[in-house]
This record gives structure tokens, C-alpha cells and sequence, in this order.
């Protein structure tokens, strides 16, 4: 499992390379790879930040963004997984790696300053992480 948790941590700090610090603007980074990946976002407000990537068969994607200098990052690999990042407020920093298949993860942050990272490898895992309010972390790995 550590050496997944390596992996995953790599994929998601190389996806936010080019979406750090506080600029006017919102940004967008995709990549897909495969076939039959589906990938939608939604962003108000200033300075938010979402980078995604997918590849293999099916996986889907979305990121949500209403506020200000929120980051979104989402990284699938395998067949079929779904991931769905919700940010409302400023400064939440949310993620989700998922490789494998079957895997559906779903984080929501509304608030301030809340740090949120789904990691899942394998068959078949399923992660629902809610924060709300201000300075809350949570961190999942799910790995078979």
C-alpha cells in the first residue's frame, strides 16, 4: 500500500504543477487518455484551480468549484471509476487518485481552508468525504 500511496501522491502534485498560487483567472488543466472517458467542470468565481486527468475505459469526472482560489485535482487510471470533487468557499484544496476499477470517490468541501485527499486502488472501493466549516483534513486510502 505504500508504494500505491507514493504513486498516487506523485500523480497528484505532477497534475498541479502550473496551477499553484493566487492568480485572477480560473484554470483548467485536462488529460484523457483511452477511450470513453468523460470529464465536466464548473467553475464561478476567482482563482480556482482544477487539474485533472484520466485514462483507460469509461472512468468519470467532475469538479465543482463556487468561490475563490480553490483547487481541485483528479487523477483516474483503469476501467470504470468515477470521482466527483464539490468546492464551495476559498482556499479548499481537494484530490482524488483512483486506479483500478469500479472505484467511485466523492469529495465535498464547503468552507474555508479544508484539506481533503481520496486515495483508492483496487476492485470495487467507494469513499464519501464531507467537510464543512473551516481547517478540516481528511484522508482516505483504500487499497486491495
Amino acid at each position: 500500500m505504500k508504494t500505491f500511496a507514493t504513486i498516487a501522491s506523485a500523480l497528484l502534485l505532477s497534475l498541479t504543477i502550473g496551477l499553484s498560487g493566487a492568480e485572477a483567472g480560473n484554470k483548467l488543466k485536462l488529460n484523457q487518455f483511452g477511450f470513453g472517458n468523460s470529464f465536466g467542470s464548473l467553475q464561478t468565481g476567482n482563482g480556482n484551480k482544477i487539474g485533472a486527468a484520466q485514462s483507460g475505459l469509461f472512468n468519470d469526472g467532475t469538479v465543482i468549484q463556487h468561490g475563490h482560489n480553490n483547487t481541485g485535482v483528479l487523477g483516474q487510471a483503469g476501467i470504470l471509476n468515477s470521482g466527483a470533487i464539490s468546492q464551495t468557499g476559498s482556499g479548499n484544496v481537494g484530490g482524488i487518485g483512483q486506479t483500478g476499477a469500479f472505484n467511485r470517490g466523492t469529495l465535498t468541501q464547503h468552507g474555508h481552508n479544508n484539506g481533503g485527499l481520496i486515495l483508492q486502488n483496487g476492485v470495487g472501493h467507494s469513499a464519501d468525504v464531507s467537510q464543512t466549516g473551516s481547517g478540516n483534513t481528511a484522508v482516505v486510502i483504500q487499497d486491495n
